[in-house]
């Protein structure tokens, strides 16, 4: 009987260490389950990222473009003021120099109206030109403006994808090592 009870007890030690070995198995495989699914879903996340920051670098491109653009804008304008000033000195110097030489001619009153007329005419143009000026200025100003604001912005997206990205790198070199210390 003893033979018979040691036999039964040894039996019943052993089938509680197969069972514990059976359920550390299936531990283990759930374990090794659980990273590949979270390795796809990085791969996945990871492919998303990719396409996000291509889609991302096309509009910092673009808003380069328009940078450069409203930079030119801003150099035309530049230049239009300068011409426009010009313009001005030589309209003033020379009805200046127009109304003296009629006022010394005989047809003093009609050439005089008339040179008066002219003048006032320039005035009101060149007056409308400043006004044109002025509006192409503001709305270049308020595009580099954007431009500026925009390309912030796209920095401060770009830096926050990357510290995301990071992260997840960091996360697959924690899964990647608990995959290796599971085989």
């Amino acid at each position: 009987m003893i033979t018979i009870n040691r036999l039964r007890a040894e039996n019943e030690d052993h089938n509680r260490a197969l069972t514990r070995e059976c359920s550390d198995h299936l531990l283990t495989q759930a374990e090794l389950n659980f990273a590949k699914n979270k390795n796809n879903s990085l791969e996945v996340a990871a492919d998303e990222w990719n396409k996000f920051t291509k889609k991302l670098k096309v509009e910092c491109e673009e808003h380069k473009k328009d940078l450069n653009l409203a930079k030119a804008e801003l150099k035309l304008l530049r230049e239009l003021v300068a011409s426009s000033a010009t313009v001005d000195a030589q309209l003033v110097d020379s009805s200046l120099n127009d109304m003296a030489d009629i006022e010394n001619t005989a047809e003093l009153g009609r050439d005089l109206e008339s040179l008066r007329e002219s003048y006032y005419r320039c005035v009101l143009e060149n007056r409308r030109l400043k006004m044109e000026l002025g509006t192409q200025r503001i709305k270049l100003e308020s595009c580099q403006e954007q431009s500026t604001l925009n390309e912030k912005k796209l920095n401060d997206e770009i830096k926050e994808l990357k510290t995301k990205l990071y992260e997840m790198e960091g996360n697959l070199d924690i899964l990647s090592k608990q995959k290796d210390k599971g085989q």
